[in-house]
């Protein structure tokens, strides 16, 4: 578990998640790449023009620690379910 007052920008990014203005549990649970690797299926639901950047390089681009989710292109199985915006940089 992880205090939700350590990092500002999270706690807002878990406000925005939860619905509310305002988080209010005092702790958040996260995952790291080698726990989520271990998951036997994974997908991603992707959605809209401001995705279509960071999207290309989870997908297209080099694994990398620059872009964490690019992991994920050596998932045994993992899909990607994305709308025509996100998917319009996508070769």
């Amino acid at each position: 578990a992880v205090k939700t007052d350590l990092n500002e920008r999270i706690r807002q990014r878990l406000a925005f998640l939860s619905g509310g203005e305002e988080y209010r549990e005092e702790f958040y649970y996260t995952y790291g790449p080698k726990t989520v690797m271990k998951i036997p299926e994974v997908s991603f639901i992707v959605s809209g023009k401001e995705k279509a950047e960071i999207l290309k390089k989870v997908i297209e681009g080099p694994v990398t620690t620059e872009v964490p989710s690019s992991i994920f292109q050596t998932h045994p199985d993992c899909t990607f379910i994305i709308d025509k915006e996100a998917a319009s940089l996508l070769k």
